[in-house]
């Protein structure tokens, strides 16, 4: 059975996918608040320290440190992303389709109108990771290069097919098809 998906490259998607990208699954939401928490006690002992025992120089620099270390990754959390995101033209969106088939082992992608003689075969086996979280599927080439399946343009029906296909051909493999639901 032949299952067709395409994804509209819109700044929102991106966004997803650029967040997403920075931790690959590992606590991709709470990662930056969890560094901010960890930041704003560590400021709090530094004033009782100082307060109270008297080690003023030392974690006065270290508060200020980590203040900044908190800055930097809220940047890089928050407002790189969008700043990335912007990049893209509005006007001139890149549309991605994929045919997934669970006869074959591979899967085919395309860029805007379908042109059979310009698909691209890529084999399950040659996939680096899939990560499915609550919104998308990202089927990554390698390390860097992913493709992306917005859930939100999709139909149900559709998802659970190309999801069950990722699996099955996927599960041979250890830990390629991951599930980040957060």
């Amino acid at each position: 059975m032949e299952i067709t998906a395409s994804t509209v490259y819109t700044p929102e998607v991106m966004i997803k996918f650029l967040k997403f990208n920075m931790f690959k699954g590992r606590f991709y939401k709470i990662k930056p608040y969890i560094y901010c928490v960890l930041v704003t006690v560590f400021i709090i002992i530094s004033i009782i320290y100082q307060l109270f025992l008297g080690f003023q120089a030392f974690m006065t620099a270290a508060a200020i440190i980590l203040t900044i270390a908190c800055i930097i990754q809220i940047f890089a959390f928050l407002i790189y992303p969008k700043l990335k995101a912007k990049q893209f033209n509005t006007n001139n969106l890149s549309k991605n389709s994929y045919i997934f088939d669970e006869n074959k082992d591979f899967f085919e992608f395309y860029n805007s109108e379908h042109d059979t003689k310009n698909n691209i075969k890529i084999k399950y086996q040659d996939l680096f990771r899939i990560f499915e979280t609550k919104g998308s599927i990202y089927i990554y080439l390698n390390q860097i290069s992913a493709f992306i399946i917005d859930k939100s343009q999709l139909q149900k029906d559709t998802i659970t097919s190309i999801t069950h296909i990722l699996k099955v051909k996927t599960s041979k493999e250890n830990k390629k098809y991951i599930i980040c639901f957060s």
